[in-house]
């Protein structure tokens, strides 16, 4: 029975922020279901903007596993002395 309930708690709680894969191609998510935008910015920019940009990611990857996604298809993103934004979709695919 316990390992029942635990196996229901790791279902619903979906993928892990660092397990989310990040892709820019449509081919890479062209089998999975798409599950919403995702969006994420930092003001960071100058000399921390590898920082910034590292941060973005981070969140971008936390925001489409908080939706259950496996994967997030960035489609617009720019980074430098203002900061960094990214723009992306969060799917869910099927486990190869």
């Amino acid at each position: 029975m316990k390992a029942l309930i635990l196996a229901a708690t790791v279902a619903v709680a979906g993928p892990a922020p660092a397990d989310v894969v990040v892709v820019r191609d449509a081919v890479s998510v062209a089998n999975c279901r798409a599950l919403g935008e995702v969006r994420s910015s930092s003001l960071w920019g100058g000399l921390l903007a590898n920082a910034a940009y590292n941060h973005v990611v981070d969140q971008m990857k936390k925001r489409a596993a908080a939706l259950g996604g496996t994967h997030v298809q960035i489609v617009d993103s720019s980074s430098g002395f203002a900061g960094s934004r990214m723009i992306g979709t969060a799917f869910l695919c099927p486990r190869a």
